[in-house]
């Protein structure tokens, strides 16, 4: 904004040039003219005086917090035709002044900086504080090394989803900030996705958050990156995503190979149906909608994927993410039964010895679901045989014992036709059970 051309004093505060305007109120760059110090200044706009109660009554909330993290309240001054307030100018730059400049910083010092914005915003989040929208302008980076936030806090109830708000925002905005081929980089990248709501990731709160950074600070520890090896940093990092973090998995991911080789674990593309009337596995028409359903059983490989990311969820202790809600408190994980040898073997075999609690559980943490009988029958001109049974999402009745009840079913494609079996328990395991996963498409 331009300078003002009029020099114009606020009580002790001679305002030197507006540099912000909102439709309440003006801010200016001032200095406090007793001590000499810069500050801002918010003036409210005389057109608003109706709204003076207001205005002070965020200020009161900013002034109540006295935490030094936060930029702090100075004074402020209400009276006939004058109502304003000011307050400290942070030190340093923002991280949003950082990006413009197209200032990158080594992924792990980013990371810190994240860790330390979580921190401080867990007081807001804490103590029920409502603030205006944060973002890379409203986090600044002290010459020492510290991080500072503004005073973002205003007067009213907290409303629920304001800390995602605030973290997707970050997440839109850093990544600008991350230095490429670094160690952690990779690991940064994907965290900063998460925080935007893409992969599979869930950063709900300040404390998951922190908790991330945290990780990713233990494992560079536990893995220091080499030295004199500059040139294979890059795949490093990509190794140690994949193997240890595993936060990013896209529709293209390919599952960790316990057993390097020529194999390649990559899943096959899913199958699409359309949605419209098919028959169902019991001969009768259903109506079904648009979805695509896992060409083939989950793999071993994707399998060991889906337990290392609970692994990493385990050190928020957020690894009963993705349980489904009626899980039963004696079941403890979702390490399937003879896992060793499974991981010994091909993994691109069916993952088999799971119930139907691991299979909705890894469902949830690729946003899908599991097919009930009738999707599961749409799909199967397009399946690739497979001997194992396979769990279906609901209780259903046996059509050979109509009056029996609602049972668990498992199917297989049998010689000609599909098999069932019908179980009371969804918390069978075997070696020949394992599952597919359903996406339902938006229309």
């Amino acid at each position: 904004m331009e300078s003002n051309t009029e020099a114009r004093q606020l009580g002790d505060y001679l305002l030197k040039e507006a540099v912000w305007e909102s439709s309440m109120a003006t801010t200016w760059l001032a200095e406090q003219v007793s001590i000499r110090r810069p500050v801002y200044v918010d003036e409210l706009k005389s057109e608003h005086a109706d709204q003076t109660e207001a205005f002070l009554a965020d200020v009161r909330v900013k002034a109540a917090i006295h935490q030094s993290a936060f930029a702090s309240i100075y004074e402020a001054v209400s009276v006939p035709d004058q109502c304003f307030f000011a307050y400290e100018i942070l030190e340093g730059k923002s991280l949003a002044e950082l990006a413009r400049k197209k200032t990158t910083m080594d992924p792990q010092v980013l990371v810190g900086i994240l860790e330390r914005i979580s921190e401080i915003s867990q007081f807001l989040e804490s103590e029920s504080i409502a603030n205006v929208p944060l973002g890379a302008e409203d986090c600044y980076l002290l010459p020492n090394g510290g991080v500072r936030l503004a005073n973002l806090a205003i007067a009213g109830e907290r409303e629920p989803g304001t800390s995602q708000r605030d973290i997707a925002a970050l997440g839109r905005e850093l990544p600008r900030l991350v230095a490429k081929n670094r160690p952690a980089s990779g690991r940064l990248l994907v965290l900063l996705a998460w925080m935007r709501g893409e992969g599979d990731g869930v950063v709900q709160s300040w404390a998951d958050l922190q908790g991330y950074c945290r990780e990713i600070h233990r494992q560079l520890q536990e893995h220091p990156p080499k030295k004199r090896q500059p040139a294979i940093l890059a795949s490093v990092a990509a190794a140690v995503i994949l193997a240890g973090l595993l936060v990013f998995i896209f529709s293209r991911h390919q599952a960790p190979d316990p057993n390097p080789g020529d194999l390649d674990v990559q899943p096959a593309a899913p199958i699409s149906v359309s949605a419209g009337q098919h028959v169902g596995v019991d001969g009768a028409v259903a109506e079904l909608p648009a979805f695509a359903i896992s060409a083939r059983p989950i793999s071993v490989g994707e399998y060991v994927a889906f337990l290392q990311a609970l692994d990493i969820l385990k050190e928020s202790h957020l690894e009963k993410t993705y349980n489904h809600r009626q899980q039963p408190d004696t079941k403890s994980g979702h390490v399937p039964d003879a896992w060793e040898p499974q991981k010994a073997g091909n993994p691109a075999n069916p993952v088999t010895g799971v119930d139907w609690w691991d299979a909705s559980a890894y469902a949830n943490w690729k946003k899908s679901r599991l097919p009930n009988q009738d999707e599961w029958f749409a799909a199967l001109d397009k399946s690739d045989p497979i001997a194992v049974y396979e769990w279906t999402e609901k209780m259903q009745i046996n059509p050979a014992n109509p009056a029996g009840g609602t049972f668990w079913t498992i199917i297989r494609m049998g010689p000609s036709r599909p098999q069932r079996e019908w179980l009371e328990d969804r918390s069978v395991r075997r070696p020949d059970i394992g599952f597919r996963i359903l996406t339902e498409k938006k229309s």
